[in-house]
């Protein structure tokens, strides 16, 4: 469980564009704090059935969070996103290297995805 918290502070804030970044970060540290909050509660009415369950409760919970891991996005070596934008077309994979003249030196939007996704 100590790990998850840990992915909390390094994973989270990449996902976050830099705009809304403090606010996801916090949003991310408000789930894992309820779900703290909740432990107690689930021990306590898991323990009233069996002496192992709240054991295999929080084993199986702990397996699952780890199966999950695959599904998140890589970001090695990707820049942080700065613009909701930025996340959008990072997601729908309409992202090339920032190349001369662009506004933003991390990204430059592929124009004519865009077209197509709107067209769509």
């Amino acid at each position: 469980m100590s790990n998850a918290v840990r992915v909390n502070y390094m994973y989270a804030p990449e996902l976050f564009p830099t705009e809304s970044r403090a606010r996801g970060f916090a949003f991310v540290q408000l789930v894992g704090s309820i779900g703290t909050i909740c432990v107690p509660f689930i021990t306590d009415v898991v323990s009233s059935y069996a002496w192992w369950a709240s054991s295999a409760v929080f084993g199986c919970a702990g397996i699952l969070g780890s199966l999950l891991v695959y599904f998140l996005p890589e970001t090695k070596d990707l820049p942080l996103p700065e613009t909701l934008q930025d996340v959008n077309s990072r997601w729908r994979k309409n992202i090339r290297r920032a190349s001369r003249g662009s506004t933003n030196s991390a990204f430059v939007m592929d124009v004519e995805a865009v077209r197509q996704v709107k067209k769509s």
